[in-house]
């Protein structure tokens, strides 16, 4: 089951400031990108907002190798790449960046960002206007930086 907004405020894993804060940037399609150690909860608070983005709108995730991305929108749709031997039958970020601008979103949610394909998809992404949700590794805000 994916977690509310409400679930993690009654946990007391954030704050209700921080989820306004979220709110906002997902409706209004703003880059955000959750980082962290591995297991911190980044893809669960990531999934948790999803809802923030209105129905109406087309969100779209790409998923490096299995889905992690849970979109409750009708008209959403998920991506996900597979690796092959053979080059034709590979799926690649750059091939998922490319579909997924023909698919007119709204707002694209990259999860995992931890490879230079996927952190050159990310980069691409955020030159198309779109809003960018993702996630990535990164022990603290100077290593982040410089893997941006």
């Amino acid at each position: 089951d994916v977690l509310t907004p409400v679930d993690l405020v009654e946990s007391g894993s954030v704050s209700t400031e921080l989820v306004t804060l979220l709110w906002l940037c997902y409706e209004h399609h703003r880059v955000v990108l959750f980082s962290g150690a591995t297991g911190v909860g980044k893809t669960t608070l990531m999934n948790a907002h999803m809802p923030f983005v209105p129905y109406d709108h087309r969100p779209i995730s790409i998923d490096e190798g299995s889905r992690e991305v849970h979109l409750p929108h009708e008209t959403g749709v998920s991506l996900t790449t597979r690796d092959h031997e053979s080059e034709f039958k590979r799926v690649t970020m750059a091939d998922l960046m490319t579909e997924a601008n023909y698919l007119n979103p709204d707002v694209e949610v990259i999860a995992e960002i931890n490879t230079p394909e996927s952190f050159a998809t990310f980069a691409e992404t955020l030159n198309t206007g779109h809003g960018v949700i993702g996630t990535t590794h990164a022990a603290d805000i100077e290593t982040l930086v410089n893997r941006v």
